[in-house]
Protein backbone atom coordinates (compact mmCIF):
# COMPACT_ATOMS: atom_id res chain seq x y z
CA UNK A 1 0.00 0.00 0.00
CA UNK A 2 1.26 3.48 -0.83
CA UNK A 3 1.94 6.07 1.83
CA UNK A 4 -1.19 7.73 3.08
CA UNK A 5 -1.88 11.28 2.00
CA UNK A 6 -4.47 13.69 3.31
CA UNK A 7 -7.71 12.63 1.58
CA UNK A 8 -10.33 15.07 0.39
CA UNK A 9 -11.80 16.51 3.61
CA UNK A 10 -15.23 15.05 4.27
CA UNK A 11 -17.66 14.83 7.16
CA UNK A 12 -20.59 13.41 5.17
CA UNK A 13 -20.08 10.87 2.39
CA UNK A 14 -22.80 9.38 0.18
CA UNK A 15 -22.53 6.08 -1.69
CA UNK A 16 -25.29 5.52 -4.26
CA UNK A 17 -26.05 1.94 -5.32
CA UNK A 18 -28.87 0.06 -6.99
CA UNK A 19 -29.62 -2.57 -4.35
CA UNK A 20 -27.70 -5.33 -2.58
CA UNK A 21 -28.68 -8.93 -2.12
CA UNK A 22 -26.32 -11.09 -0.08
CA UNK A 23 -23.75 -11.65 -2.84
CA UNK A 24 -23.53 -7.96 -3.71
CA UNK A 25 -23.19 -7.08 -0.04
CA UNK A 26 -20.28 -9.48 0.48
CA UNK A 27 -18.49 -8.32 -2.68
CA UNK A 28 -18.67 -4.68 -1.57
CA UNK A 29 -17.24 -5.19 1.93
CA UNK A 30 -13.74 -4.07 0.79
CA UNK A 31 -15.34 -0.84 -0.46
CA UNK A 32 -16.79 -0.17 2.99
CA UNK A 33 -13.45 -0.91 4.64
CA UNK A 34 -11.67 1.43 2.23
CA UNK A 35 -14.10 4.27 2.93
CA UNK A 36 -13.71 3.89 6.68
CA UNK A 37 -9.92 3.68 6.39
CA UNK A 38 -9.70 6.89 4.37
CA UNK A 39 -12.32 8.84 6.36
CA UNK A 40 -12.48 7.28 9.86
CA UNK A 41 -14.45 10.16 11.32
CA UNK A 42 -16.87 10.78 8.47
CA UNK A 43 -20.55 9.91 8.47
CA UNK A 44 -21.10 7.27 5.78
CA UNK A 45 -24.53 7.35 4.08
CA UNK A 46 -25.49 4.26 2.05
CA UNK A 47 -28.19 5.12 -0.49
CA UNK A 48 -30.11 2.61 -2.63
CA UNK A 49 -31.92 3.75 -5.77
CA UNK A 50 -33.89 0.57 -6.60
CA UNK A 51 -34.71 -1.38 -3.48
CA UNK A 52 -33.39 -2.58 -0.17
CA UNK A 53 -29.89 -3.57 0.92
CA UNK A 54 -28.61 -6.46 3.02
CA UNK A 55 -26.67 -3.84 5.00
CA UNK A 56 -30.06 -2.99 6.49
CA UNK A 57 -30.87 -6.69 6.96
CA UNK A 58 -28.67 -9.81 7.36
CA UNK A 59 -25.39 -7.84 7.26
CA UNK A 60 -26.54 -4.92 9.40
CA UNK A 61 -24.68 -5.98 12.54
CA UNK A 62 -21.57 -6.92 10.56
CA UNK A 63 -21.33 -3.51 8.89
CA UNK A 64 -22.53 -1.40 11.83
CA UNK A 65 -19.10 0.19 12.29
CA UNK A 66 -18.73 0.95 8.58
CA UNK A 67 -22.11 2.54 7.72
CA UNK A 68 -23.73 5.30 9.76
CA UNK A 69 -27.02 5.81 7.91
CA UNK A 70 -28.94 3.84 5.30
CA UNK A 71 -31.42 5.48 2.94
CA UNK A 72 -33.48 3.03 0.89
CA UNK A 73 -34.99 4.69 -2.19
CA UNK A 74 -35.18 8.18 -0.66
CA UNK A 75 -37.54 10.53 -2.45
CA UNK A 76 -34.88 13.25 -2.64
CA UNK A 77 -32.76 11.01 -4.88
CA UNK A 78 -35.49 9.67 -7.12
CA UNK A 79 -37.57 12.82 -7.57
CA UNK A 80 -36.55 16.30 -6.35
CA UNK A 81 -39.01 17.70 -3.84
CA UNK A 82 -38.98 21.22 -2.39
CA UNK A 83 -40.60 19.89 0.79
CA UNK A 84 -37.86 17.28 1.28
CA UNK A 85 -34.61 18.59 -0.21
CA UNK A 86 -31.60 16.32 -0.55
CA UNK A 87 -28.98 16.47 2.21
CA UNK A 88 -25.66 18.12 1.48
CA UNK A 89 -22.66 15.82 1.13
CA UNK A 90 -18.95 16.51 0.96
CA UNK A 91 -18.36 13.53 -1.35
CA UNK A 92 -20.85 11.60 -3.48
CA UNK A 93 -19.82 8.25 -4.98
CA UNK A 94 -22.17 6.87 -7.63
CA UNK A 95 -21.38 3.18 -8.11
CA UNK A 96 -24.11 2.27 -10.62
CA UNK A 97 -22.17 2.61 -13.87
CA UNK A 98 -24.94 4.32 -15.89
CA UNK A 99 -24.13 7.75 -17.26
CA UNK A 100 -27.73 9.04 -17.18
CA UNK A 101 -28.09 8.03 -13.53
CA UNK A 102 -24.73 9.59 -12.70
CA UNK A 103 -25.77 12.86 -14.35
CA UNK A 104 -29.06 12.86 -12.43
CA UNK A 105 -27.29 12.23 -9.12
CA UNK A 106 -24.76 14.95 -9.82
CA UNK A 107 -27.57 17.44 -10.44
CA UNK A 108 -29.81 16.37 -7.56
CA UNK A 109 -27.40 15.89 -4.66
CA UNK A 110 -25.54 18.94 -3.28
CA UNK A 111 -21.85 18.03 -3.07
CA UNK A 112 -18.29 19.31 -3.03
CA UNK A 113 -16.77 16.32 -4.83
CA UNK A 114 -18.59 13.92 -7.17
CA UNK A 115 -17.06 10.61 -8.26
CA UNK A 116 -18.73 8.26 -10.76
CA UNK A 117 -17.01 5.72 -13.00
CA UNK A 118 -19.84 5.67 -15.55
CA UNK A 119 -18.90 6.33 -19.19
CA UNK A 120 -15.20 6.66 -18.45
CA UNK A 121 -15.72 9.08 -15.53
CA UNK A 122 -17.38 11.58 -17.88
CA UNK A 123 -19.33 13.35 -15.11
CA UNK A 124 -16.77 12.82 -12.36
CA UNK A 125 -14.77 15.61 -10.76
CA UNK A 126 -11.75 13.31 -10.66
CA UNK A 127 -10.74 10.57 -13.09
CA UNK A 128 -7.80 8.21 -13.66
CA UNK A 129 -4.90 9.28 -15.88
CA UNK A 130 -5.56 9.17 -19.61
CA UNK A 131 -5.29 5.70 -21.18
CA UNK A 132 -5.64 3.97 -17.82
CA UNK A 133 -7.27 0.61 -18.43
CA UNK A 134 -10.74 -0.09 -17.04
CA UNK A 135 -10.53 -2.60 -14.16
CA UNK A 136 -12.23 -5.89 -15.02
CA UNK A 137 -13.62 -6.71 -11.59
CA UNK A 138 -16.50 -4.73 -10.10
CA UNK A 139 -14.82 -4.28 -6.73
CA UNK A 140 -11.65 -2.99 -8.41
CA UNK A 141 -13.70 -0.33 -10.19
CA UNK A 142 -15.33 0.70 -6.91
CA UNK A 143 -12.00 0.85 -5.06
CA UNK A 144 -10.55 2.94 -7.89
CA UNK A 145 -13.22 5.55 -7.16
CA UNK A 146 -12.26 5.69 -3.49
CA UNK A 147 -8.58 5.96 -4.36
CA UNK A 148 -9.28 8.93 -6.64
CA UNK A 149 -10.95 10.81 -3.78
CA UNK A 150 -8.52 9.70 -1.08
CA UNK A 151 -5.32 10.15 -3.06
CA UNK A 152 -3.97 6.76 -1.98
CA UNK A 153 -5.04 3.09 -1.84
CA UNK A 154 -6.93 2.70 1.44
CA UNK A 155 -6.77 -0.48 3.51
CA UNK A 156 -9.45 -2.98 2.52
CA UNK A 157 -8.90 -5.79 5.01
CA UNK A 158 -9.54 -6.26 8.70
CA UNK A 159 -11.86 -8.17 10.97
CA UNK A 160 -15.54 -7.33 10.89
CA UNK A 161 -17.79 -7.40 13.96
CA UNK A 162 -19.79 -10.63 14.29
CA UNK A 163 -22.71 -10.98 16.73
CA UNK A 164 -21.72 -13.13 19.70
CA UNK A 165 -24.72 -15.43 19.28
CA UNK A 166 -23.56 -16.33 15.77
CA UNK A 167 -20.07 -17.12 17.04
CA UNK A 168 -21.57 -19.39 19.71
CA UNK A 169 -23.71 -21.18 17.10
CA UNK A 170 -20.67 -21.68 14.89
CA UNK A 171 -18.72 -23.24 17.78
CA UNK A 172 -21.60 -25.61 18.47
CA UNK A 173 -21.70 -26.74 14.85
CA UNK A 174 -17.94 -26.73 14.35
CA UNK A 175 -16.01 -27.46 17.58
CA UNK A 176 -12.46 -26.13 17.80
CA UNK A 177 -9.57 -28.44 17.04
CA UNK A 178 -10.50 -29.28 13.46
CA UNK A 179 -9.77 -27.62 10.12
CA UNK A 180 -12.91 -26.61 8.22
CA UNK A 181 -13.29 -25.69 4.56
CA UNK A 182 -16.32 -23.57 3.67
CA UNK A 183 -18.32 -24.03 0.47
CA UNK A 184 -21.06 -21.65 -0.67
CA UNK A 185 -22.86 -23.32 -3.62
CA UNK A 186 -25.60 -20.72 -4.02
CA UNK A 187 -25.96 -17.47 -5.94
CA UNK A 188 -28.54 -14.75 -6.30
CA UNK A 189 -28.88 -15.70 -9.97
CA UNK A 190 -29.03 -19.39 -10.83
CA UNK A 191 -26.97 -18.80 -13.98
CA UNK A 192 -23.98 -17.89 -11.80
CA UNK A 193 -24.01 -21.15 -9.83
CA UNK A 194 -21.13 -23.56 -10.22
CA UNK A 195 -22.50 -27.13 -10.71
CA UNK A 196 -23.13 -28.82 -7.38
CA UNK A 197 -21.32 -31.96 -8.57
CA UNK A 198 -18.14 -29.90 -8.90
CA UNK A 199 -18.47 -28.74 -5.31
CA UNK A 200 -18.85 -32.36 -4.23
CA UNK A 201 -15.66 -33.37 -6.03
CA UNK A 202 -13.65 -30.61 -4.34
CA UNK A 203 -15.26 -31.35 -0.96
CA UNK A 204 -14.37 -35.05 -1.18
CA UNK A 205 -10.79 -34.11 -2.06
CA UNK A 206 -10.56 -31.85 0.99
CA UNK A 207 -12.06 -34.55 3.21
CA UNK A 208 -9.41 -37.01 2.04
CA UNK A 209 -6.80 -34.48 3.14
CA UNK A 210 -8.22 -34.43 6.66
CA UNK A 211 -10.25 -31.25 6.41
CA UNK A 212 -13.98 -31.04 7.12
CA UNK A 213 -16.17 -29.61 4.32
CA UNK A 214 -18.83 -27.18 5.53
CA UNK A 215 -21.61 -26.18 3.13
CA UNK A 216 -23.19 -22.77 3.70
CA UNK A 217 -26.75 -22.67 2.39
CA UNK A 218 -29.04 -19.70 2.01
CA UNK A 219 -32.85 -19.67 1.76
CA UNK A 220 -32.68 -20.49 -1.96
CA UNK A 221 -30.48 -23.56 -1.40
CA UNK A 222 -32.48 -25.39 1.27
CA UNK A 223 -33.45 -28.02 -1.31
CA UNK A 224 -29.79 -29.11 -1.19
CA UNK A 225 -29.89 -29.76 2.55
CA UNK A 226 -30.63 -33.50 2.48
Amino acid sequence: MSDKKAPFPAKNIAIITGLEIIGDGLIKLPLLRALRDAWPGAKIHWITAKGSTVYNGPLKATTSLLIDEIHEQPSWLLMPDEDEPAPEFDIVFDTRGRWKLALQARCRLPHKLFIAHAFGYLFSDRRPPLFTGRPKRIIERLLQMVELAAGYKPETTGRLPIPEELIEQAHEIMPTGETYIGFSPGAGNGIKKWPLENFKIVAKDQAQKGRIPVFILGPQELDMYD
